[in-house]
């Protein structure tokens, strides 16, 4: 049995975690997101320290106490219970 030894690029995996691909990638999850969420739905990409990140949040208050409510967020995301 032979030893296998894996050295790991720290500066290649943050360059790949915040380059344009990803962005595109995470992007166009949280829009799907925000789209099935419905009206009122916004998401918003940016670029932290270590990585890309996207969020999706209500934009309205009409929409962030149906979050609330129904937890739509949570069902556009494919989770909890779609009675």
């Amino acid at each position: 049995m032979s030893k296998v030894k894996f050295n790991l690029d720290k500066g290649g995996v943050g360059a790949l975690l915040k380059g344009s691909e990803i962005q595109a990638i995470i992007s166009k999850q949280g829009e799907r997101i925000a789209s099935a969420a419905g009206k009122g739905y916004e998401s918003k990409t940016v670029i932290r320290p270590t990585r890309a990140v996207t969020t999706v949040a209500p934009d309205t208050v009409a929409a962030h106490f149906d979050n609330l409510k129904n937890n739509t967020l949570l069902r556009a995301m494919g989770g909890g219970n779609n009675d």
